[in-house]
């Protein structure tokens, strides 16, 4: 309406779900509903999701899936896009999921009894209805003639751990395949109710009534073999084609992007060109950056990789693919080459935030804090609200001696953000360097209360209680920060004099 565009009688121009292909329909249960990276900010519904969200990207990070989408992080639904019944069927979340009455529905739309209802799977597979248990091997009123007892099965998140139970279905609807679930370290479905056995004896059961068992796809098979024993020269097998599914052949993709050392062949050069021309801008995107990567010695893939950058969706994730490598080699210790992918990616795109703000908290690392300012200060010039860029422009400054200028950067950064951690603890430390104790063990405890994890902030409340004499006080607060790193350098020294002083 705001728009000033005409409205049709009896409709309200939001489109119909039911008009969608299967991919613009899992689109939008992506906006809330999947593991994603954010492109760039100010997103609406309505506006092009891909232009600022990609649900892939998240494999170039600390990669959330096992080789077969299983996924290992919270964002559960979203590796519905591995699964048999969307990459070979035409399976959406709504052909399940009543978006309207948060109930269970079949395929059409006729409403179920509830999630474990068989009435999800065999509106597409009937046949296995008429004699289940000729198919479940189970009585057909038990849980083990449940399609979702064995095809999805409730898995635990891996970073919650194993004590407190945090588990939801397993959306791959995945095969058990008790030695390939062994190997990723995944509960097989048929442990969930035989704890009892064995996987050997799990194996040769499943054997037993289904003979061979299904395969995973070629790709899912390479990368899991890659992931065993990381021989580089075995790259080129993690890239597919364009006419595999676009979600395995990212996977592979990406694992060989973020590998220790690129190598350049001219069949890997040949494959990642062919990549470029994916109508997926995810792949298309990443294909071009590895290019990139190895067109420093290869005049040729220069002019090749500058002209296949027609839209803004390839360049951005160009970018970003490029500063994700750069970050990982700056964790591996390579800061040289670190910096130079961020300056890179950010010459691609120069909006890329992600970059800029990484490779302005490199130069800090790497001592350069005059180019880490300058920076930091283009960031918050182009957004003044960013409170990252404020944090990390008066850690720079703080770095750099300008303890004033810090101190004032940092409180801007908190005035936009009351529950930033980083700034109370970045305040707390500059008033500690000024003696000013009692104004900085407000701001340090007030770190300590937002983030618990933060050992600095530790470090920093246990000198206050030092200076104050307040020793027991101190060896306590210490050893809260010892249990978060038993190496902490600085942490064991002052656990060293308040031993001798005891």
């Amino acid at each position: 309406m705001q728009f000033g565009q005409s409205i049709i009688k009896g409709y309200t121009g939001i489109q119909s779900l039911k008009t969608l292909s299967k991919k613009e329909s899992i689109d939008v249960c992506s906006q809330c509903h999947a593991l994603k990276d954010m492109i760039r900010p100010g997103y609406l519904p309505g506006m092009d999701f891909e232009d600022f969200f990609s649900t892939k990207f998240a494999m170039l990070g600390g990669n959330p899936y096992h080789p077969d989408g299983r996924v290992k992080a919270f964002g559960y639904q979203q590796n519905h896009v591995f699964s048999d019944c969307y990459i070979n069927g035409s399976m959406t979340c709504v052909d399940c999921h009543n978006p309207h009455s948060n109930g269970y529905q079949d395929i059409n739309r006729n409403p179920l009894k509830g999630r474990f209802d068989n009435g999800q799977c065999i509106s597409c597979h009937a046949a296995k209805i008429a004699e289940i248990s000729k198919h479940t091997f189970h009585k057909p009123e038990s849980k083990g003639s449940l399609c979702t007892s064995c095809h999805m099965p409730f898995q635990q998140h891996e970073a919650v751990g194993s004590v407190l139970k945090f588990s939801r279905a397993d959306h791959t609807i995945s095969i058990p395949r008790p030695n390939i679930d062994k190997a990723f370290g995944v509960e097989n479905a048929c442990q969930k109710c035989h704890a009892e056995l064995t996987i050997s004896e799990i194996d040769l059961k499943t054997k037993e009534w289904y003979g061979e068992l299904k395969p995973l796809d070629p790709l899912e098979l390479v990368l899991m073999k890659y992931n065993d024993d990381k021989n580089q020269e075995n790259l080129i097998s993690l890239l597919g084609t364009n006419s595999d599914p676009s979600i395995q052949v990212f996977a592979g993709l990406a694992t060989a992007f973020m590998a220790d050392q690129p190598i350049e062949t001219r069949e890997i050069i040949e494959k990642l060109k062919h990549l470029s021309k994916n109508t997926d801008p995810d792949i298309k995107g990443v294909a071009l950056a590895y290019l990139d990567l190895l067109k420093k010695e290869n005049k040729k893939l220069q002019s090749f990789t500058v002209s296949e950058v027609e839209q803004s969706k390839v360049s951005t994730r160009w970018s970003l693919a490029l500063a994700y490598r750069g970050e990982d080699q700056i964790k591996k210790g390579l800061l040289l080459p670190g910096i130079e992918l961020y300056k890179k990616a950010v010459k691609i795109w120069p909006e890329n935030v992600r970059a800029k703000k990484g490779l302005a908290e490199a130069y800090i690392m790497a001592e350069n804090f005059s180019k880490s300012i300058q920076t930091f200060g283009e960031i918050i010039q182009k957004n003044a609200l960013d409170w990252q860029g404020w944090a990390g422009l008066a850690n720079a400054q703080a770095r750099s001696n300008q303890l004033d200028v810090a101190l004032e950067a940092y409180t801007r950064s908190l005035e936009i953000n009351t529950y930033n951690a980083v700034a109370h603890l970045g305040i707390g430390n500059l008033l500690f360097k000024m003696n000013k104790n009692v104004q900085a063990d407000r701001h340090l405890k007030k770190a300590i209360e937002l983030d618990s994890s933060i050992e600095e902030a530790y470090i920093y409340l246990a000198g206050i209680r030092m200076r104050q004499q307040k020793y027991k006080s101190a060896a306590i607060i210490l050893d809260q920060a010892l249990v978060l790193n038993p190496i902490h350098k600085i942490g064991n020294m002052m656990k060293s004099e308040l031993n001798q002083i005891k």
